[in-house]
């Protein structure tokens, strides 16, 4: 009889519980460039401009865009960052970004291949 009692018990303990899990999969942010990067020449400095968008299921967080200019061998002349305004994208929010080099003496500019410009898009 005990052996019952006991078994029914732990039965009963066994459908009253909750399973509890870890958080969902909130899935993956995914920052893509959708405009851009477009040059613009100034008088002290040249700009790139674009606007990114995350097309994943989550917040990117701490969202920046990093622009490398070669000349025409490859090699790497200067390298620039920006966070963007709204530092987190939501998913399907975007938002536009500009990166600024100091150039007075257009140095970078005179020995730049603009086809060879890269970029990256990091996100936490």
């Amino acid at each position: 009889m005990k052996k019952a009692v006991f078994a029914a018990l732990i039965l009963a303990l066994f459908w009253s519980c909750e399973t509890v899990t870890g958080p969902k999969d909130s899935g993956k942010p995914n920052v893509i460039m959708v405009e851009g990067p477009t040059f613009a020449d100034g008088s002290t400095d040249f700009k790139y401009k674009g606007r990114v968008q995350n097309q994943g299921t989550a917040t990117a967080g701490f969202t920046r865009i990093i622009i490398h200019v070669f000349n025409s061998s490859g090699s790497q002349l200067a390298q620039a960052e920006t966070n963007l305004v709204d530092v987190a994208l939501e998913k399907n929010e975007s938002s536009i970004w500009e990166v600024t080099f100091p150039d007075g003496d257009h140095k970078i500019r005179d020995a730049m291949n603009k086809d060879k410009t890269t970029y990256e898009i990091k996100w936490e």
